[in-house]
This record gives structure tokens, sequence and C-alpha cells, in this order.
């Protein structure tokens, strides 16, 4: 019998704790929580989206609240872009800040700028980073960031070349439509200028806001089981 005894009482201590009441043999809360996290938040690792996206801004925003002219006419902007991203990483970090790295690039293929005259042009931004925070299935807040380049038929602001660089930051979120499908809605600071290839390199700074219609491919590992009985 002290044998048993005993035998019993190295089993009972060697099983992980669980809350008082807890039958043996099912997780608790906690062990769902965790069992499950990687499945619920975030895309899966290698996921790919692709965005068309269209938006426009202006650079000096004053005008817009009260009124007041800037010290040069403002330069309105109207786009439209293509981006394919793809998932890098699993979720990490810790909260609020959890979420996972997409790079990618964007593809601009009409934009149109107005200050004293249209100027119709194109851009690209091959280097294109995202933070895309955990959130949950049906709103993920992200930043990210962009670095490219412009080519308009006409100066853009007057006084650089027709051929500059751009540099964007922005913050955004993603709505789920459906399992696959999202709107997004962000907002972007675009700086665009000649990197001081002229003499006089005037800058301007855009204030943008967009929306777009995302779709997301998940790694064919993700589809099969999604798919198997």
């Amino acid at each position: 019998m002290t044998i048993i005894l005993l035998l019993l009482a190295q089993k009972v201590a060697a099983q992980p704790d669980a809350p008082l009441g807890a039958p043996s043999g099912v997780p608790t809360p906690a062990q769902g929580v965790e069992d499950e996290g990687w499945e619920s938040e975030g895309l899966p690792d290698g996921s790919s989206e692709w965005s068309i996206l269209g938006g426009g801004g202006r650079t000096d925003l004053r005008g817009v609240f009260d009124d007041v002219a800037g010290p040069a006419p403002a330069t309105r902007v109207a786009l439209s872009a293509f981006q394919w991203s793809r998932v890098l990483t699993a979720p990490h970090g810790f909260w609020p800040l959890r979420g996972q790295l997409q790079m990618g690039f964007e593809i601009v293929p009409l934009l149109r700028a107005v200050q004293d005259q249209a100027a119709l042009g194109f851009g690209a931004s091959p280097l294109f980073l995202r933070w895309r925070f955990v959130g949950s299935r049906h709103a993920q807040p992200y930043i990210e960031a962009l670095s490219g380049v412009t080519r308009t038929d006409h100066p853009i602001p007057e006084g650089t070349t027709r051929f500059n660089f751009s540099s964007k930051a922005g913050i955004g979120a993603w709505f789920a439509v459906s399992e696959r499908v999202g709107l997004m809605i962000g907002y972007r600071f675009d700086h665009v200028s000649n990197a001081s290839r002229l003499p006089i390199n005037p800058g301007v700074n855009f204030h943008e806001i967009y929306v777009g219609l995302s779709w997301i491919r998940r790694p064919h590992r993700e589809e099969a089981a999604g798919s198997a009985p």
C-alpha cells in the first residue's frame, strides 16, 4: 500500500498545475489560448497580398481648414496604385505592438499633379515595408514606409526636374470583407524631391488619403489544410 501511494504521489507531482476543479486531461483556458493563438491572429507566414489603391491629396492643408494660403500655391495630386507584398514573419512582439512584417513593391501607373499647370506621370516604389499589427480577424491596423521614384511630363513643383525621388510613410487599417478580401483605408506623408541633383531642391510634402481593396493568398500548405476533411 505504501508503494502504491508513493507512485501516485510521483504521478501527481509530475503533472502541470491546473485550476482548481478543472478535470484531468482537459486543457486550461490559458493553454487553449496559447495553442490557438498562432491560428487566430495575423496571417500565415508566407501569405501574399495583392492590392489596388486610389487616392489623392495636397501639399498645404492649411487652406483646407482655415482658407489661409501658404507661401506657395498648393499642389494637388491624384493617383492609382498597385501593390504586392509577402508576409515574412509570424506574429512577433508584445501587445500593443505585436504584429507581422510584410515586404513588397508598389507601382503607380498613373498620377496627376496640379500646381500652376497639370502634370501627368507614373512612379514605382521597389522598397515597400509594412508592419501589420495583429488586431483581430476583422480589423488590422498597420504602419508602412516606401521609397521610390516618380516621372512627370512637367516639373512638380516648378523649378525642379521631371524625374524625382519619393519617400513615403503612413498609417492605415485593413477591414475584412470576406476570408480573402479586405478593404484598406490609410493616410500617407509623401516627400518628393530631386535629391539635390540641381542647385535648387524645392521639395514638396504631400498629405494623401487612399482607399483600396486587397486579396490575400495563403500558402499552399494552409489551403490544403483548410480543404482537408
